[in-house]
């Protein structure tokens, strides 16, 4: 019984957890799970915990933690195939599991920073792909000072200064891409 309250409590946790995690914009990491969340409890009942925060999720709030894919550098078909069987799922991020009716009926309003950071990132993920996927920080920086990363992605002292006089110098424009680009990072969007 006792062993059953601790699952049900770490469940809880995970919710919590996951919760703030999507708020602030950041995967789920099986790592950082492990400490706060799990509080002790055997890393076999991982699974019995996940299940059940999943399960409070969907009925609670429509949400469900789902796999984030690996990124994963351009290996050969088999090598990828055999690479991806044999590693376990380490990130996830919540995802609606509301019905397609239940989603269309709700208004949804996003948020104009929601519009530009999206917009951006697309742009940016744009520019890796057409590059073989893969690009060196110096190029992409050089795209990202052409492209001027909306201010939302900046950090708030720096986007306050960008907004009252802009771009003005070769240093602000180098030190707003690499912020844009932690960023990008932070979110998930890149992988260094």
């Amino acid at each position: 019984m006792e062993a059953e309250t601790e699952v049900v409590r770490a469940a809880i946790n995970l919710v919590r957890f996951a919760l703030a995690c999507n708020a602030s914009g950041k995967a789920i990491k099986r790592e950082e799970i492990r400490g706060p969340v799990l509080d002790g409890l055997a890393t076999r009942g991982f699974r019995r915990v996940f299940d059940l925060a999943n399960e409070f999720l969907r009925e609670d709030f429509g949400l469900q933690m789902v796999p984030l894919p690996h990124h994963e550098k351009k290996l050969a078909a088999t090598e990828a195939k055999d690479m991806q069987a044999s590693k376990a799922v380490t990130r996830w991020v919540l995802q609606s599991s509301l019905p397609d009716e239940a989603r269309e009926r709700l208004e949804l309003v996003q948020v104009k920073d929601d519009q530009a950071v999206l917009g951006f990132a697309a742009m940016v993920l744009s520019l890796v792909f057409v590059n073989n996927m893969s690009i060196s920080n110096e190029q992409l920086v050089l795209y990202v000072r052409k492209l001027g990363p909306p201010l939302c992605v900046l950090p708030a002292a720096e986007s306050r200064d960008m907004e009252s006089v802009g771009y003005t110098t070769d240093a602000q424009m180098e030190s707003a891409a690499q912020a844009a680009i932690a960023f990008l990072v932070r979110q998930g969007y890149l992988d260094k």
